[in-house]
């Protein structure tokens, strides 16, 4: 009966396994960066959130505030 051995160095490994512990961490580790990276957004993409957290802070912070106090004035003493 025949060993098994890695494919990539041919060491022998055992039974039900393609790579060896050794090939198999240097893999896990040349990959990792990849794995874990974040993509880097392009200059549109930055504009773009920039633009929407701009409009969510006008509107939430400025524009919705003013219009519902503005509308509690005018409950209350019928005028602006």
């Amino acid at each position: 009966m025949s060993e098994n051995r890695c494919v990539i160095c041919g060491e022998v490994i055992p039974e039900g396994g393609l790579v060896c512990p050794t090939c198999w961490k240097k893999q896990q580790q040349a990959l990792d960066p990849v794995i874990n990276s974040e993509p880097i957004p392009d200059e549109k993409e930055e504009k773009r959130l920039r633009r929407m957290d701009m409009v969510d802070y006008i509107m939430w912070d400025w524009f919705i505030p003013l219009v519902v106090g503005g509308f509690i004035l005018y409950i209350l003493f019928g005028r602006w």
